[in-house]
């Protein structure tokens, strides 16, 4: 049985699923669909043909098998979804987020609060990213990444999780995307390799290509991306 409070504002071709809470003052726009199991808090906007708690679906042409069990999806007070994102079951989006126009986040995902995930940007599954995280248009989250506090992800940037490219099929465990510490910055169209590591502060520039893992507090570039410089203590991020 869903729960929907008196003071939300839902177009009537909005479609509502079971099982779902909705919080004061939420507003939902035209032709939006909320699936089944979804908890959204107050003050949330979800624009024009968003989707939230899509299930996946393999078609059986995926090596990863799919779960059929997923936790609710959670949105978090006073967040925004925009026009034509698409939120997969077992999402969780923490308060003050706002995604962007067509974003795809899937199964799994674990966002903090007060984070920005931009235009077009695809998460894969099983995606954490700390609160305070800014990801940029057109860049590409792979399964089983680690993104953490604070962290800034320029434009078209695309971080992969198999060095056999799909060829071995799916093994779990084996297949690990980066892990990006706290209050990194990767400028735009970088790649980002498999199980890498980027340290805490540490800055990578734009169009490089990661192989290796990163130490804190270094600047590195290239492909493959090669230390340049310690970060000045002016840059360093708390």
């Amino acid at each position: 049985m869903s729960r929907i409070a008196a003071s939300a504002e839902i177009a009537d071709t909005v479609k509502i699923g079971c099982d779902v809470e909705i919080g004061e003052n939420v507003v939902i726009h035209d032709y939006a669909v909320i699936k089944d199991n979804v908890s959204i808090g107050d003050n949330v906007e979800i624009f024009s043909f968003a989707v939230i708690g899509r299930l996946p679906k393999s078609a059986g042409v995926t090596a990863r098998k799919l779960s059929s069990d997923f936790e609710p999806v959670v949105i978090g007070s006073g967040s925004v979804i925009s026009p034509g994102a698409v939120i997969y079951a077992g999402v969780t989006i923490g308060c003050n987020c706002l995604i962007g126009d067509h974003a795809s986040i899937r199964e799994g995902a674990v966002i903090g609060d007060r984070c920005l995930i931009s235009r077009n940007v695809t998460f894969n599954y099983n995606v954490t990213v700390g609160e305070g995280t800014k990801i940029l248009d057109n860049t590409h989250i792979t399964g089983n990444c680690k993104i953490g506090r604070n962290v800034f992800i320029s434009a078209g940037v695309v971080s992969v999780n198999d060095n056999n490219i799909g060829r071995a099929g799916y093994t779990e465990g084996e297949i690990t995307g980066p892990t990006v510490c706290d209050n990194v910055s990767v400028g735009a169209a970088c790649i980002l390799m498999p199980s890498v590591v980027l340290g805490e502060n540490s800055i990578i520039s734009a169009g490089s290509v990661v192989k290796k893992n990163v130490k804190p507090f270094s600047v590195v570039a290239g492909n493959p991306a090669k230390f340049i410089t310690k970060i000045p203590d002016y840059l360093i991020t708390e």
